[in-house]
């Protein structure tokens, strides 16, 4: 191989390497990097905390936080009091501007040892194999491609989702959820309807919003109208 030959090459070796580091600061390099989990580091390897305050005894807990760049960074947390052998995750279709949605990054550990999982989770379900059971999963990931614009003059974009859909066997109890970043107003709909009827939802406490689901409002969709920028 001649000398210019391999100069070619390693520049180009060399602008792969940036390109990929590029992508990976945009989704997670603005996450705290004093935290115990960070997206740019392998998932396989960061340490698994312990589960929230707001995790039920037997139910769900949602954390997204909103970055700056519009992509959220969400934990999942399942708690059920007889153990659950798969997890299936799945992103709602979104029509407009937004899509198309995909969690990236996915991590997903089951009574706090770290499970093979997805790179990556869109529209299509992808269900995840737990072994032999589990009562405490988290699963967490970076979603994107979830905020949208109602229209060139919309003064709010929305992200019209806050987590990926996360079914399990058996599925009881609340889901709380908590969201973190610039927000101004929760909204919720059935996920048999459309965005057409999603009404204000949740309420505001400190810096956060914060809604609470029964178990027969799981089938919730949870959007949260972002501040003007």
């Amino acid at each position: 191989m001649t000398k210019l030959g391999r100069l070619f090459r390693v520049g180009l070796a060399v602008a792969v390497v940036v390109v990929l580091v590029s992508a990976v600061n945009s989704l997670g390099g603005t996450r705290d990097p004093a935290a115990h989990r960070h997206h740019r580091h392998e998932v396989s390897i960061a340490p698994e905390p312990a589960p929230p305050e707001e995790l039920p005894a037997a139910g769900s807990f949602v954390h997204t936080r909103v970055l700056d760049s519009g992509v959220l960074d969400v934990d999942q947390w399942v708690r059920t009091r007889q153990p659950a052998r798969t997890v299936t995750l799945q992103a709602d279709p979104i029509f407009g501007s937004g899509g198309p949605p995909v969690a990236t990054f996915v991590r997903v550990a089951a009574d706090g040892q770290v499970v093979k999982a997805p790179g990556a989770v869109g529209i299509e379900p992808q269900t995840v194999d737990l072994g032999e059971g589990a009562r405490l999963v988290h699963v967490s990931y970076l979603l994107s491609g979830v905020v949208v614009r109602a229209g060139p003059a919309a003064e709010h974009p929305v992200a019209v989702m806050t987590s990926l859909g996360l079914d399990y066997t058996p599925r009881t109890g609340p889901l709380h959820e908590r969201v973190s970043g610039p927000v101004d107003q929760l909204l919720c709909w059935p996920r048999a309807a459309t965005a057409a009827v999603a009404r204000p939802c949740g309420h505001q406490q400190d810096d956060d919003w914060r809604v609470m689901l029964t178990s027969g409002q799981r089938d919730t969709q949870v959007a949260a109208r972002l501040a003007p920028r």
